[in-house]
């Protein structure tokens, strides 16, 4: 009897480490596969793209904390395709979000991703999100998701609600698509809906910039089509639609503005207006910073105007060059200690830049100060450098 117990005992002792190593060890699979996606910005496909996927999946028995390293790279996001970049991918046993990280970030990229995405157990259905507000996904379902419960912020990049209700991705049910006779069908049964051109002024704003002790006009507006009239001002502007700045001289009979320039932040024309005050006098502040493959562009200038909208510099300043040269901190450093002076009390008319999470547009019910903007900056720039001098 005591013999038999014994052998019991053993037994059970083996199954308990049998069951706990099966537990911890993880039956590795190897995933090699190129999948196509779809970039979304606004619900609206801007670009087909595909995605390569090499590397490593966990497979563990006993529960589902699964992940993946190796390669993710998306085409249309050339830094995702280098040789010396990977990516982390984990799942989780409580829900069906999966975590998303690259190792090795360069830090001139623009178009970051989010922590957060959903992907499938056999990674041939995904989504993720940019910081950009563009949606990366293998089916009109997926997006649809997406949608659905992610949204972007200021911290880590996306914020995911409702995360309890997200399903697994092969559950969804395809979004039926229209064929060449449906379309055909729809076009003769429903006439399209005319769209035009609309103006819309956003904010108008009195300031003498003509220094004819006479205040001017300054008026900011967008142009979208008619169709485009119930998305908010924010929205709006991620679509990259520029700002047109008008400046009308009070003392003049004609309607016609003196002044016209549209500022937008399509990544190499980030477009900057403030409108500044000195010793009583106002003066408009235009600029554009600009930052990528390794180099930088910096440009202002400080104007009035002439009642015939010509301007008259007072001061103008600029700095480009390689973020990796030597004095590349030294010069940027010099060109924001050079804008202090003017920016102190200035008032951001319409900052664009493709690295804001939301531009800067000043409104009747929201104002800006263009300080604010270039001290981040400062940091921005100062920050770039340092991590290309550690490059070596």
């Amino acid at each position: 009897m005591k013999k038999q117990l014994k052998y019991a005992i053993y037994l059970c002792v083996f199954a308990l480490c049998v069951m706990g190593f099966l537990n911890t060890y993880s039956f590795s699979s190897t995933i090699s596969q190129t999948i196509p996606a779809t970039v979304y910005k606004d619900g609206v496909a801007v670009e087909e793209t595909t995605v390569t996927i090499e590397g490593k999946r966990t497979n563990y028995l006993f529960h589902d904390n699964e992940r993946y390293t190796g390669t993710f790279a998306i085409d249309c996001m050339e830094w995702t395709t280098r040789d010396t970049q990977s990516v982390l991918i984990t799942w989780d046993n409580d829900d069906h979000l999966q975590k998303f990280s690259y190792w090795d970030y360069p830090p001139e990229i623009q178009d970051d991703i989010c922590y957060h995405m959903l992907i499938s157990d056999d990674m041939t259905q995904f989504g993720l999100l940019r910081r950009d507000g563009a949606f990366i996904t293998t089916a009109p379902e997926v997006l649809a998701l997406m949608e659905k419960h992610f949204a972007l912020n200021n911290t880590s990049g996306a914020s995911v609600s409702d995360v309890q209700l997200i399903p697994p991705l092969e559950t969804l049910e395809p979004i039926p698509t229209l064929t060449e006779a449906d379309l055909l069908e729809t076009t003769t049964e429903i006439a399209p809906a005319e769209t035009i051109e609309v103006k819309k002024v956003i904010y108008t704003q009195m300031a003498d910039v003509t220094h004819d002790g006479i205040d001017d006009v300054i008026e900011t507006s967008i142009t979208i089509l008619s169709d485009m009239q119930d998305k908010t001002l924010k929205a709006l502007l991620k679509m990259t639609i520029p700002c047109d700045i008008a400046v009308y001289d009070t003392t003049l009979s004609t309607n016609k503005p003196i002044y016209e320039q549209s500022y937008g932040a399509p990544h190499t024309a980030n477009g900057q207006l403030s409108l500044v005050e000195v010793d009583g006098l106002f003066y408009l502040l235009e600029g554009s910073l600009y930052a990528g493959q390794g180099a930088y562009t910096f440009v202002h200038s400080i104007f009035s105007l002439d009642n015939q909208g010509n301007r008259q510099v007072q001061t103008e300043d600029s700095a480009e060059g390689q973020l990796s040269d030597g004095d590349a901190a030294s010069k940027i450093q010099a060109y924001f200690s050079n804008l202090t002076p003017w920016i102190e009390s200035a008032t951001a008319i319409a900052i664009l830049d493709i690295n804001l999470e939301n531009q800067m547009v000043s409104t009747e019910n929201e104002s800006y100060l263009a300080k604010d903007y270039y001290e981040a900056m400062s940091v921005y720039y100062s920050e770039m450098t340092d991590e290309y001098a550690l490059l070596g």
